[in-house]
């Protein structure tokens, strides 16, 4: 929740600026990080989701879309709270919508009609009986009833990039999707026919600005559609350049035997340049189709990095430092009682390989002493100061061995866990210290490693080169 004051600032910034009307959207997958949520997460992940939910009311959103990472809890935290949820294929047992379906907006002299879609990847998390219908068959009932109300047509949209396109290529009424499922990422706009596709990065750390000047629905154009043809076909150079590496070394099916993380990555390498060959083909339609008689409306698009210097909105900011306190509280009311640890593989630290600090200074004495120097050796330290010690989505950048936040053991780390000590750069070293030999961990940390805790949000002059030299 760190961005969302700065967020609300951003939009209230831009909102008193503008001399033409402004939609506020968020095309979903807004409330949780994982999902499903683990058990001894549900409390936290539920007063988050209030909170976030408390600031969007605030901001006056004029509709939200639905993706999975909004059901992490269930139908029943989305309905009735106030928020202007909007979607059309999900259906209670009486096959009746379960949210409002469209939302209609002025600006100005336009009408903009808002409909969102969730997709079947939601299915599994509805209750029993509520189901999620084909989007071919709830789209297009839907844009009947908007095409003779609206200038306008937003598509809020938690499908497959694959999906979308065949939206955008099959009901070119529909004038935007915003995308909640696009991949990591900010993904700039692109028009394929009359629709413009785009989408922000997941977990709130970007602000996307559109501004449009409408000449209705003929169609779209950047400021230069020739640079971003090219900037497409860079795109895609660069992807062929990192699956052809990867190949050169042998079928990769071969080459990731044993390792599934890295076959699942060349597969979305390939999943992404197909997706990216698409665009480009459809951006060198309308340059050839491109009629001067009759001009498409333009756009320029921004995205806003939410950095830890940038100014926050005051009564959203009091909702977030609220939010951290109940959590702190809730969870130490967890941590007093055990952690409410559930039966799993990996209940402890052993289980899943870490060995401690202590066990690290055994055999690397001078290291551990220049760790000792460094702010990784207190940053636990500092959430105790501020109280936060018991904050879960704090908790995972001040310790050891927690990665993800839903580690059973989040809340009952031992003693030597409760800094960032060497094993939350290196990896598990349980193996290494009863076999040093024989076993080695990774000697330099690659950047994705650091750069998961510094982000630009909490870390806006993070350098890697330089910083990583700095730790030991």
């Amino acid at each position: 929740m760190g961005g969302l004051s700065k967020k609300a600032f951003q939009i209230e910034q831009i909102g008193g600026k503008a001399d033409t009307p402004t939609l506020k959207v968020d095309a979903g997958n807004l409330l949780f990080e994982h999902v499903p949520v683990a058990e001894q997460q549900r409390r936290q992940a539920r007063i988050t989701a209030l909170g976030i939910m408390e600031a969007y009311r605030l901001l006056e959103v004029d509709a939200v879309g639905i993706g999975r990472n909004d059901l992490g809890l269930g139908l029943d935290l989305l309905q009735g709270d106030g928020l202007p949820f909007v979607n059309a294929d999900i259906v209670d047992k009486a096959g009746l919508p379960v949210f409002k379906e469209t939302r209609i907006r002025e600006l100005g002299s336009l009408k903009a009609g808002i409909t969102g879609l969730a997709g079947a990847s939601v299915q599994s998390l509805l209750p029993e009986g509520f189901a999620v219908l084909d989007w071919r068959k709830a789209l297009p009932a839907v844009l009947d009833r908007l095409r003779g109300q609206c200038d306008v047509i937003v598509l809020l949209s938690a499908l497959t990039t694959q999906e979308n396109l065949e939206i955008a290529r099959s009901h070119p009424d529909v004038s935007l999707i915003f995308e909640a499922e696009g991949g990591a990422g900010n993904k700039p706009p692109v028009a394929v026919g009359r629709t413009l596709i785009t989408h922000v990065t997941n977990q709130g750390k970007y602000l996307g600005v559109l501004d449009i000047d409408w000449h209705g629905a003929s169609g779209w154009a950047g400021a230069d559609l020739a640079e971003q043809i090219r900037g497409k076909q860079s795109t895609i150079d660069r992807l062929s350049w990192q699956i052809r590496r990867i190949e050169q070394r042998g079928a990769p099916t071969e080459v990731f035997k044993s390792d599934p993380a890295g076959l699942s990555a060349y597969n979305r390498l390939i999943e992404q340049r197909r997706q990216e060959e698409t665009l480009l083909a459809g951006l060198r339609r309308n340059a050839a189709q491109a009629d001067p008689t009759n001009p498409p409306s333009t756009f320029a698009a921004s995205f806003i990095g939410l950095e830890s210097s940038m100014p926050d909105r005051a009564d959203v900011l009091l909702i977030t430092e609220r939010i951290k306190t109940e959590i702190a509280a809730a969870n130490q009311q967890i941590a007093a009682k055990g952690g409410a640890l559930p039966a799993t593989p990996l209940a402890t630290p052993r289980d899943a390989g870490y060995a401690g600090h202590n066990s690290c200074t055994a055999c690397h004495r001078d290291i551990a002493g220049r760790w000792q120097q460094t702010r990784h050796a207190r940053a636990f330290d500092s959430l105790e100061t501020k109280g936060q010690q018991f904050n879960g989505e704090c908790i995972v950048c001040h310790v050891t061995g927690v990665i993800t936040g839903n580690e059973p053991y989040l809340l009952t780390l031992p003693e030597n866990l409760l800094q960032v000590g060497c094993e939350a750069c290196h990896g598990p070293g349980l193996a290494h210290a009863a076999a040093p030999e024989s076993v080695h961990p990774q000697k330099k940390p690659a950047a994705a490693v650091c750069l998961r805790c510094h982000t630009p949000e909490q870390d806006d002059h993070f350098d890697y080169d330089r910083k990583s030299k700095l730790v030991h």
